[in-house]
């Protein structure tokens, strides 16, 4: 009895032993489930507040591209989508907008940094703007190119590149990085940023104009969508140039913000 008893003890510290280490895993397990349950399509997760100080956005405004033709688009472009967070940026013209994200952690995702810690990333750019030597070296400086040193867009590259190979596509993403985003030259462009899994917190949308091709001087409508695992939760309209990043130094505006919790 006493071999058995001591036998019965050892059993029972094992237990507890056992239980003292996995219970805090089935509760952390738990709770991530849970976390993760909230994530839902419903886009629950979001709360959005939108406006800047030059007043551009308009939420209540029809959107300058239609969401259908969002779609389309991303499709078109291949873009990485049924994510997190999705955030794009769609216009009609061949003038170069660009779509940038600050995410919580302070990181700012563009097609020159388009791969966060996080796991944030940009994957579709379009129109991106042709510069001299002298240009790309100020643009690395963190300079405007200057008018001087803007190269237009050759007409036999616009709306081409789906018949382009893909190497050749590759080369035209000049960002002077070996990850590169896929350029694409089109009269019906988007830029789209990718989250599969967003961390939470405070997300900061901006739209900028890079470089202006238009004929005249009206500012040029854009459209920006948030969208969680496929559905549309958000729409911004507004406008931009012709003032110009790569002319005068004009900066991104805020478009709008949107929470994680």
């Amino acid at each position: 009895m006493d071999e058995y008893s001591d036998l019965r003890q050892k059993e029972r510290r094992v237990a507890v032993v056992i239980a003292i280490f996995l219970v805090p895993l089935v509760a952390a397990f738990a709770i991530h489930l849970l976390s993760r349950k909230t994530r839902s399509p419903t886009g629950s997760i979001l709360v959005v507040t939108s406006g800047t100080k030059q007043g551009t956005p308009n939420a209540s405004a029809a959107p300058a591209v239609p969401a259908e033709q969002v779609e389309q688009r991303l499709t078109a472009a291949q873009a990485t989508t049924g994510g997190d967070v999705e955030v794009s940026l769609a216009w009609n013209s061949l003038s170069d907008l660009d779509i940038g994200l600050r995410e919580p952690s302070g990181f700012f995702i563009t097609a020159r940094n388009r791969k966060s810690p996080s796991g944030g990333k940009q994957d579709v750019d379009a129109n991106p703007t042709l510069v001299t030597a002298e240009g790309e070296a100020r643009a690395d400086a963190g300079h405007p190119p200057g008018a001087e040193n803007l190269v237009p867009v050759p007409e036999a590259l616009v709306d081409m590149d789906e018949q382009l190979p893909r190497h050749i596509r590759k080369l035209l993403a000049l960002y002077g990085s070996s990850d590169l985003v896929e350029a694409r030259f089109t009269r019906r462009p988007v830029e789209h940023i990718y989250f599969a899994d967003a961390p939470s917190g405070k997300y900061t949308v901006y739209a900028q104009c890079y470089s202006w091709r238009e004929p005249n001087d009206t500012p040029l409508p854009f459209t920006i969508q948030v969208r969680s695992r496929g559905k549309v939760m958000y729409e911004w309209t507004g406008k931009l140039g012709p003032a110009s990043y790569a002319v005068n130094g004009t900066g991104p505006i805020q478009a709008c913000q949107f929470v994680i919790r």
